[in-house]
């Protein structure tokens, strides 16, 4: 999401002109993610905000490619995507479809978890004007560096200073399994219990404590406690995570 952000608010064709209006609807899926609470929320973020409860979807969307059209929006930018298709998935399919025919197309981008990929293509017609793009795994072996300088760009904006251990680089991969965004929310996390700590530095306790809170385990099961981290099997319950020897019967 903070990419997809930066991206097109930096855009020299979408972000924000003479006018201070940048050129994109940035939207939420509201709760519940209906076809009509997202009509009515993309609305909402152009400005129009009375909504009538007895219009119905079918209205509502004709309203949004209207408002779209007239404001001159090219790109509607949905977050939390997958969370949208509860729901009637294929009217939603084909809401987004309309949206993006005609001379006055807008482009779509949805954003979210990995299933949005496949409902994605679900529908052949929307497959083909979509383009799937989706992070690739952080590893040691890429990313280790970039990671290290990061981390001390992050301390650096708060007045601490960064151990440098890259070895906690690589726990911090293991225990954010790889995935980018949860490795920085681990950082962040991490910083903030030095903060709280008064410590100058940021270090390998303050990770242990940030993910501790995350995933309520014991220190043993801790990867920036315990020797062997890269062997503890996550999203597992916890008496699944190490293997236990069986007892011998007696004879």
């Amino acid at each position: 999401s903070s990419l997809v952000s930066h991206v097109l608010s930096k855009h020299p064709a979408l972000g924000d002109g003479p006018t201070g209006t940048p050129r994109f609807v940035d939207a939420l899926v509201p709760t519940p993610g209906t076809l009509k609470n997202m009509g009515a929320e993309i609305l909402d973020k152009t400005g129009y905000q009375k909504v009538s409860g007895r219009r119905d979807a079918f209205d509502i969307w004709k309203l949004v490619r209207k408002r779209l059209t007239f404001f001159g929006y090219t790109v509607l930018w949905i977050d939390e995507a997958h969370d949208l298709f509860a729901k009637d998935q294929n009217q939603i399919l084909r809401a987004l479809k309309t949206l993006m025919q005609g001379d006055d197309a807008v482009i779509v981008i949805l954003s979210g978890t990995r299933a949005l990929a496949q409902i994605v293509r679900s529908d052949a017609q929307v497959q083909r004007r979509f383009s799937v793009l989706s992070l690739p795994k952080v590893s040691a072996a890429n990313d280790l560096k970039q990671f290290d300088i990061a981390i001390s760009s992050y301390c650096g904006k708060v007045g601490l200073e960064w151990c440098g251990d890259t070895t906690i680089v690589e726990r911090l991969f293991h225990g954010s399994r790889y995935v980018f965004g949860r490795s920085i929310e681990i950082v962040i996390k991490a910083i903030e219990e030095a903060l709280i700590d008064g410590s100058e530095q940021l270090g390998q306790d303050h990770f242990a404590s940030a993910w501790a809170m995350d995933e309520g385990c014991s220190a043993d099961q801790n990867v920036f406690i315990t020797d062997e981290w890269w062997a503890i099997q996550l999203d597992v319950k916890d008496e699944e995570r190490t293997p236990k020897r069986g007892k011998r019967k007696s004879s």
